[in-house]
């Protein structure tokens, strides 16, 4: 039996021959798990793994409104606001921007869930803006972390 650390979490295992180890070693590469196995992430209580998955949750979900919300947006306009002009889609386009604004502001002003600050740093600390920022300006979290933790979590009970 030998230890294995895959991810977050260390496995016991049995292995046969070295090569298993090294498949393992490749397979939680290829997953983009976090790279380090002294992490801080490996060492998260429940509550902590909770806050974090629920914070990259909702990261996702505001990526993902504001992103299908301006891709809305702008094919909207370009393809049916100048062709047939009409209050129909003057509504339509005035309704993508009013869900589109508020997830975009929730976007940007996204939490780091391990320092609390806003992830992206402030308005003088970086000319990067959400989604493109990597890491939390203050702590260096990365999204990548936060993304292996939620893909390689159990699915936890909610108290």
């Amino acid at each position: 039996m030998e230890d294995l650390v895959a991810g977050e979490e260390s496995v016991r295992v049995a292995v046969t021959d070295r090569n298993e180890i090294d498949r393992i070693s490749l397979r939680s590469t290829a997953l983009n798990l976090p790279s380090q196995s002294h992490s801080e992430l490996a060492t998260l209580t429940i509550e902590e793994r909770r806050r974090y998955i629920d914070s990259w949750k909702t990261y996702r979900i505001l990526r993902n409104i504001t992103m299908s919300g301006i891709t809305a947006y702008l094919l909207v306009r370009s393809f049916y606001l100048y062709r047939r002009p009409g209050a129909t889609w003057s509504v339509v386009t005035m309704v993508v921007l009013l869900v589109t604004m508020p997830a975009a502001f929730g976007l940007e002003y996204w939490k780091c869930p391990r320092c609390e600050r806003r992830f992206s740093g402030g308005w003088l600390q970086g000319w990067v803006r959400q989604p493109w920022v990597q890491k939390c300006y203050w702590c260096q979290l990365t999204k990548r972390d936060l993304h292996a933790l939620y893909v390689t979590s159990p699915k936890l009970p909610y108290s």
